[in-house]
């Protein structure tokens, strides 16, 4: 059930009335919309909102200004799917005032998805190469969270290769926000969102500068965060109560008082926190690159290299429970001392484990309540970064980090692929860190692009709910995609028109069906009319 108060505020707000009025190249919108925007701009001048049983599509290139601090409310279907060279904006004609988190000033009021009652009618809200700026969630207003986009519910919600830059909010989620959900959000950015505000007397904080989700599963992978801030936990992302795939994400230069670049608080997580990249974020107590307060998740080939905290400078934990395999910290520093530069452990409740971890200074990196748990197969050797590149952060031939990570990784539950995008097993043995050391190093895209390069590739493979299909083509071409059991009974297809070049789905989307099927090997087929091409998937309990 959506809040009384929430359908209240949509009565009283728009009411019956609608207005869409073309002017040459442009649109002008107000109340209800639905349809399609195909024009060069469309100039928002009033609250907008889409009724559950209506649709819209967004077209490349679409220019979408605010005229005033405006909100667009999605109870229907949304599609604002844009392009590399076309992106579609989402603004405000008028900045002054912005950085005013108390008032309305400066900014438009961000969108609001609203997932649908019932599970047989599945909302959906797609925006991919969408650029969100400008929006604000101040304190003078009802709701304070969620800056640009704030999701509540369920439904099939997705974030692909968008940007969301200079958005604020007077709690959380400056960028992204949400809750009781499940988003993908995927290849996207966040740059210079602000979650918070100068202390009060409610002492109330700011929570995830970019992105912050509550009670909600999801998956954030190849995300990159950057120059995010908050004023009480994840400059750059922040979850509280979820269980959400958090991989193969860049943090940098993010800055909070604990969790400089993410914070974890009341969360239990059934996959571990892996293969990301922690990069000069800072905090002003505790932990520079990541905070665990009172959770449960493992961390599995991390990097952490020069962040910065008063204490904890890589990685700071309170009362959680967390086995850490294969990660590397690196350059890290605190404020108090070189003890607790890389790692700090508030209390001796909680039980951290080190598995096959390559960590400066060894065990005295260790501050705070010290060892709680295992140390195994550790090292503290400089792990011989390459130094440049797209992934300064990849390993030299000769670094100590190289086949050394724990010999049953393949049982953790990690992607397939590295944060550069190569293949993450490889040679037997896994490496320390969030890279995986290629003797020449060529990108994962640089491959798909490659003529040998197979029309079908499935990763993770046993599949999960982190699981994509890439298809890579060299032609335009109509395709078929078929999922069948072991015994060739077709469980579910799709038709697909596609432009030469590499596309990436969401395994799950493709196949709908897949989530209701029992665990064992099926069978992903792609034809083109001229070639064919299976894979076999190992479908696990999920």
């Amino acid at each position: 059930m959506k809040p009384i108060t929430l359908i209240l505020l949509f009565a009283i707000t728009f009411g019956a009335y609608s207005q869409q009025t073309h002017c040459g190249k442009n649109m002008f919108v107000e109340g209800e919309v639905s349809g399609v925007w195909n024009a060069d701009t469309i100039f928002v001048t009033g609250e907008i909102y889409l009724p559950a049983d209506k649709a819209l599509e967004v077209k490349p290139g679409v220019y979408v200004e605010f005229q005033d601090f405006f909100g667009f409310n999605v109870l229907g279907n949304i599609e604002a799917t844009g392009t590399p060279e076309a992106p579609i904006v989402f603004s405000v004609n008028d900045t002054t005032g912005l950085y005013n988190i108390f008032e309305t000033t400066g900014a438009w009021r961000g969108i609001f998805v609203y997932g649908s009652e019932h599970l047989h009618d599945e909302t959906k809200a797609i925006f991919e190469h969408c650029h969100f700026e400008y929006a604000k969630a101040p304190y003078s207003e009802f709701i304070q969270n969620g800056g640009a986009v704030h999701i509540l519910g369920k439904g099939n919600f997705q974030v692909r290769h968008c940007t969301f830059f200079r958005n604020y909010c007077y709690m959380k989620g400056a960028g992204l926000y949400f809750e009781n959900s499940n988003p993908v959000v995927f290849h996207s950015m966040f740059i210079e969102n602000y979650a918070g505000h100068p202390p009060t007397a409610e002492e109330t904080w700011g929570y995830g500068g970019g992105l912050f989700g509550l009670r909600s599963k999801g998956t954030v992978m190849f995300n990159e965060f950057q120059d995010n801030w908050a004023s009480g936990m994840g400059g750059g992302l922040s979850l509280d109560s979820c269980d959400v795939l958090v991989a193969n994400n860049i943090f940098k230069h993010n800055d909070a008082p604990l969790g400089g670049g993410m914070g974890v608080l009341r969360s239990s997580f059934s996959e571990p926190i892996a293969n990301n990249l922690f990069l000069a974020n800072t905090a002003m107590f505790f932990g520079g690159g990541l905070s665990l307060n009172g959770s449960r998740v493992d961390l599995v080939n991390n990097t952490f290299v020069d962040n910065y905290a008063g204490q904890g400078g890589g990685l700071y934990v309170n009362h959680a429970f967390a086995q850490l395999h294969n990660n590397l910290f690196w350059g890290n520093t605190a404020h108090s001392s070189t003890i607790d530069s890389q790692v700090f452990i508030w209390d001796s409740a909680s039980q951290i484990d080190f598995y096959y971890c390559n960590i400066e200074f060894g065990a005295e990196g260790i501050g705070g309540a010290g060892l709680t748990g295992d140390y195994v197969e550790c090292i503290e050797s400089d792990p011989m970064f390459i130094g440049g590149g797209d992934h300064p952060y990849q390993l030299k031939e000769g670094s100590p980090c190289i086949m050394a990570g724990n010999p049953e990784s393949e049982n953790f539950g990690l992607p397939a692929q590295d944060l550069a995008g190569n293949e993450r097993f490889r040679n037997g043995r896994i490496d320390i860190g969030a890279y995986e050391y290629q003797e020449d190093i060529v990108s994962y895209q640089k491959l798909q692009a490659t003529n040998d390069q197979k029309m079908l590739k499935i990763f993770p493979n046993p599949v999960g709910r982190q699981s994509f299909a890439v298809i890579t083509i060299q032609q335009s071409a109509e395709i078929q995609m078929l999922l069948t059991d072991a015994q060739g009974r077709t469980l579910d297809l799709v038709n697909l028109l596609l432009e030469p070049g590499v596309h990436e789905f969401y395994l799950n989307n493709l196949f709908p069906h897949l989530e209701s099927l029992n665990h064992g090997s099926y069978l992903v087929t792609v034809h083109t009319g001229l070639k064919q091409e299976t894979v076999v998937i190992a479908l696990m309990n999920r």
